[in-house]
């Protein structure tokens, strides 16, 4: 098996590296200039230089020899940006899985995220129908849900298989975003 994935230099893409490589599979990570790529470098990762924005035709050699694509990349915090939100975490997704099928990959992951099921009166599952009315200024819930209709449509299409997974908060060694935050509300003043 060989991986590219974006999101690489995040949490969840780190430690999907990680995992992979242990067990002897190739990753291709996907970076960006000037992300720290050191610790993807020494597990032995193969660095490609791009960008999920990039156009097909440039993300599709890169994933040459790929079996899997996971596509982890996202904007999660860009309060009242949605242009910017949308150009990452949808059209990103439409660019790397069309470059995905276009390189002939056998299956594609998309990361997206509890959140489209928008406000939830109680607990949720698989099985959960996804709630219409997500909050118009929740721009991170909003990219996520249109992203998940560019996939299916790219697998309807394409015939490429995309399986979606939903994490809620994700937090662990080389988190940058929740580890911090509850680190600076535990320090606040009681």
């Amino acid at each position: 098996m060989k991986a590219f994935i974006t999101g690489a230099t995040g949490l969840v893409g780190s430690h999907l590296a990680a995992e992979l490589r242990a067990k002897g599979h190739g990753v291709v990570a996907l970076v960006r200039a000037p992300s720290d790529t050191d610790f993807l470098r020494d597990i032995g990762c193969i660095l490609a230089e791009g960008d999920i924005r990039d156009e097909v035709q440039r993300l599709a050699p890169l994933m040459a020899g790929c079996t899997h694509v996971v596509h982890g990349a996202a904007l999660v915090y860009a309060a009242g940006e949605w242009t910017r939100v949308r150009a990452v975490n949808v059209d990103g997704t439409r660019n790397v899985l069309r470059a995905a099928s276009e390189a002939g990959v056998g299956h594609a992951v998309h990361v997206s995220s509890v959140a489209v099921y928008g406000p939830a009166p109680g607990p949720v599952d698989e099985a959960t129908a996804i709630d219409s009315t997500i909050p118009t200024d929740d721009l991170y819930a909003r990219s996520k849900r249109e992203a998940e209709e560019v996939a299916r449509g790219i697998e309807e299409r394409s015939g490429l298989p995309v399986t979606v997974v939903r994490p809620s908060a994700v937090y662990g060694e080389r988190d940058r975003l929740m580890t911090p935050a509850v680190r600076d509300i535990v320090r606040l003043p009681v």
